[in-house]
Formats: structure tokens, C-alpha cells, sequence
């Protein structure tokens, strides 16, 4: 019967911003509850727990506010679908809990950086590091889309080829390692394609 009733009086909203998702919701708890917010990206199956929050009520007194801020790192455009569950009684015994509402988001763009300052990957993008090295070094690729064909050329300055391979890389950003002990001391140049099209192409420092 409380399940019932909180259901019937809680509200929830989710706005949609730049690699930010807010989610509003509004019910009546006692201090001694909780909230979960789990999160269905787009093409998954299954829901999973990103947030709780405690209740901050008394004995189910006036409506509590609460909000959280979903950083969207790296997920796939789509629809995102978020639920709200609360839990009344968190003993393992009684445990006693329901979902107060499911809410949906259109997510159009990928994101990644820092959970802080999330930013949108708008174009494709590369990153070389450590740079200048004497031993491994990686290449940190973003891109808004999936690469079918991603392809690494590194050249000296005699303009000879030292390295190249082929691969493919998801949406987002992924890491490369690579060695460089086979390379003499000097100046290479890093390139990156997507198939024929050149995607950039960075100096890297052989110590």
C-alpha cells in the first residue's frame, strides 16, 4: 500500500543537454530509504546502477526534490532509458522496493574526456603519448562513429616507412600501443587514416 501511494504522488523528469542528462524526480521518503538510478544504453539488454541517493524525509512528511547529473561518457547515439527505484526497506530480510518511474532520452552525439568536463566528439582525432619516447607510446583515437578501416603509418624522415597496420576502432575513444625499440633515435611522423582519407599526422620523438 506505501509503494502504491508513493508511486501515485512521485514525479520525474529527464533533461537531455550536451553530454549531460539530468534527471529531476520528486516523492515522499523517510531517512532510512533510498533511490537508484539505473541506466539502459542504447542496443543493451539489460539496466545498470549508476547513482543512489539517501532519503533525507521524516516518516514520509512533505514532498523531498532530488536531482543527478548523468555524465553520458562514451555511450552510442540512441535512446537512453533511465529508472527510478525506490527502496523502502534496505534490510536483506524485507527488502522492499519499486520503481517509481522509467524515463527515456534521445543521446545524440558521443562523449568522452573527463567526467568534470565531458565534451561532444565531433570529428575524428588522435593523440600521441608519451611524446618524446624511448619504448611504447600510444595513440588515443576518438571518433563520433565506428572506423571500419583504420589504418597507422609511421615514417622517418628519409621518408621511409617503419611501421603500419590495419584495424578498426568503435565509437568513442580507444588506446593503441604501440613499441618504438625498433627505431633509431630521431623525428618520425605518425599518420592516421580512415581508409584512403587522411585523418591527421603528428610528430613523435625517438630518444
Amino acid at each position: 500500500a506505501v509503494l502504491l501511494l508513493l508511486k501515485e504522488l512521485a514525479t520525474a523528469t529527464v533533461t537531455a543537454g550536451t553530454c549531460r542528462n539530468t534527471i529531476s524526480w520528486s516523492s515522499k521518503d523517510a531517512s532510512a530509504m533510498r533511490y537508484e538510478i539505473e541506466r539502459r544504453e542504447p542496443g543493451a539488454t539489460v539496466f545498470t546502477k549508476i547513482y543512489e541517493q539517501a532519503g533525507t524525509g521524516l516518516q514520509f512528511g512533505a514532498m523531498r526534490n532530488y536531482q543527478f547529473v548523468d555524465t553520458a561518457l562514451n555511450i552510442a547515439p540512441g535512446t537512453i532509458t533511465y529508472r527510478i527505484r525506490q527502496v523502502i526497506d534496505t534490510a536483506s530480510a524485507g527488502f522492499t522496493a519499486d520503481y517509481l518511474d522509467t524515463l527515456t532520452v534521445n543521446h545524440t552525439t558521443i562523449c568522452n574526456n573527463t567526467v568534470t568536463n565531458p565534451v561532444a566528439i565531433t570529428a575524428e582525432s588522435f593523440q600521441l603519448s608519451p611524446n618524446p619516447t624511448s619504448g611504447m607510446f600510444t595513440v588515443k583515437f576518438a571518433a563520433p562513429s565506428a572506423v571500419a578501416n583504420l589504418y597507422f603509418q609511421v615514417v622517418n624522415v628519409k621518408g621511409q616507412t617503419v611501421m603500419k597496420q590495419k584495424t578498426s576502432a568503435p565509437a568513442g575513444t580507444t588506446s593503441f600501443n604501440f613499441s618504438s625499440h625498433g627505431f633509431a633515435a630521431g623525428k618520425y611522423f605518425v599518420s592516421l587514416y580512415n581508409g584512403e582519407k587522411l585523418i591527421g599526422t603528428k610528430e613523435l620523438l625517438k630518444l
